[in-house]
């Protein structure tokens, strides 16, 4: 049994464990993973996951996957870098899904849909109609997240290349 609920304080430690686990060099060559994703501190995921749109998907041995999203005036609120500087030159309102990571024991199980679902279930409750995404493009393809955004009906709309060299795609959905 799977339960998607708002992320809290408590789940701060598996959050963290989850990034590592799922950060990646700039040589890897898998199909998923965080390229090169600057941990957290466990401070700034305090205030990451007061966001109504941190959500948590609960297994039954705990937090199994997650989604960190925002709103744009809750990105503000964050230090940001150069994707949600990028994002928040949007039309807003909208809302920015910076991290969705699943543990390896529960992929293919459609948790991702599950927190999608549920945050556009929120979006939808606050008038927010679009969500943005960025996947990494190069030096690899994230095939995993592009295969999730496509399925939800994500829509490709521009590249960018960050101070790293790291390439992502933009992603946008505007919700019915």
């Amino acid at each position: 049994m799977m339960k998607v609920r708002q992320a809290r304080r408590e789940d701060i430690q598996r959050i963290q464990n989850l990034i590592a686990s799922n950060t990646v060099s700039r040589d890897f060559k898998g199909k998923s993973g965080l390229v090169e994703y600057p941990m957290p501190s466990a401070r700034l995921l305090s205030k990451m996951v007061e966001s109504d749109l941190f959500l948590v998907c609960e297994r039954e041995e705990g937090v199994a996957g997650f989604l960190g999203a925002f709103t744009d005036k809750f990105l503000e609120r964050l230090p940001t870098s150069e994707i949600p500087y990028l994002i928040l030159t949007k039309k807003r309102p909208l809302v920015y899904g910076e991290l969705i990571v699943v543990d390896a024991k529960s992929r293919g199980v459609r948790m991702p849909d599950l927190l999608f679902n549920k945050c556009f279930e929120i979006m939808r409750s606050s008038g927010i109609e679009t969500i943005y995404g960025a996947i990494a493009h190069f030096p690899f393809r994230n095939m995993s997240s592009i295969g999730i955004v496509k399925k939800l009906e994500f829509k490709f709309i521009e590249n960018f290349t960050d101070s790293n060299g790291l390439e992502f795609g933009i992603y946008r959905k505007t919700l019915l």
